[in-house]
């Protein structure tokens, strides 16, 4: 694992358990946490956005990250058959 800042002897360091949860909403995330690994999620983005602002904001990007990614794995996988992507 690489970081792109310095990390302190004693800082917490978190990562994403599924990329599942990456291009759900709030209330998607917090359901697979539990009903899939058994755990209520602690982190920022699931408990501590207490305005409905933020947290559609939030499920708003990653919609679209879905989107994003979705076609960028498109591209790729037929530029690795051969043709042209673009």
């Amino acid at each position: 694992m690489y970081t792109t800042p310095d990390i302190q002897a004693g800082e917490e360091v978190t990562g994403c358990y599924s990329d599942v949860v990456y291009h759900g909403s709030r209330e998607f995330r917090q359901a697979y946490l539990e009903g899939k690994l058994h755990f209520q999620c602690q982190c920022h983005a699931i408990c501590y956005s207490s305005s409905l602002d933020i947290v559609k904001v939030s499920d708003e990007r990653r919609t679209r990250l879905k989107f994003l990614t979705m076609m960028l794995g498109s591209r790729f996988r037929t530029y690795q058959r051969g043709s042209n992507p673009f």
